[in-house]
């Protein structure tokens, strides 16, 4: 499946095209990152940077990210549309910069999500050209 830049695809489509699961941050199959799928609210300068969360396993597949090759399709959660809570917008390729997890990245981070205390990294990506 090929997606479009600004179309809207559910999780469920995007799994389906792609593998992973359904839920994490960053969908997974066989060792690889498959997908980027982050929501806005807890990522405000999404697609370029990743706030990676305490949760269970979200460092460790960042790393994944990190020493993966290639680029992965990003979509971003639309939570400004009423009713339609499983609207993922996609933003094209990106590919891996750098990961973060110095003190001085998280504070900026957390500053401007407000969620102090909840971080363990930043990942930087950037879009590739087409």
């Amino acid at each position: 499946m090929k997606f479009e830049v600004g179309e809207h695809y559910s999780r469920r489509t995007i799994h389906e095209a792609l593998g992973g699961d359904l839920e994490s941050y960053l969908p997974h199959r066989d060792g690889r990152i498959v997908a980027g799928c982050f929501k806005r609210g807890r990522n405000p300068e999404v697609p370029n940077e990743i706030q990676v969360g305490t949760g269970r396993n979200n460092k460790k597949y960042a790393r994944v990210l990190a020493e993966q090759d290639g680029s992965i399709p990003v979509f971003v959660k639309r939570e400004d549309l009423v009713g339609t809570s499983d609207l993922w917008q996609y933003h094209g390729e990106y590919k891996f910069i750098e990961l973060l997890d110095d003190r001085q990245t998280l504070s900026k981070a957390e500053e401007k999500s407000g969620r102090h205390g909840e971080l363990t990294c930043v990942l930087r990506l950037d879009p590739v050209s087409e």
